[in-house]
């Protein structure tokens, strides 16, 4: 989020720290997340894992190489990411 200066802020760690420290169960989601950037087992309440963080991350890539929101970069129709389609000029290692 940038404030009307245009500085750079991130969101939510105050929410999940708060959740922490009231002792939630760690391996539930806590409810708290980014709409296109949390994984389906996130968005439906499950079990999350470390790799919950790292699909965050990655969907935070890929908007950031694509200059696209995430919910145009998801085909949730066909059930997959689509942003290879915005050709954001990337090497095949880095995909």
């Amino acid at each position: 989020m940038r404030n009307k200066d245009g500085l750079l802020y991130l969101l939510d760690f105050g929410a999940v720290k708060q959740v922490a420290v009231g002792g939630g169960n760690n391996k539930k989601s806590t409810g708290v997340y980014s709409m296109g950037f949390a994984p389906p087992e996130q968005m439906s309440g499950s079990q999350v894992y470390p790799s919950t963080d790292i699909y965050a991350l990655a969907v935070t890539c890929i908007t950031l190489l694509t200059g696209k929101p995430a919910e145009d970069l998801y085909d949730s129709f066909n059930n997959r990411w689509t942003w290879h389609s915005f050709d954001p000029q990337i090497s095949d290692r880095l995909t």
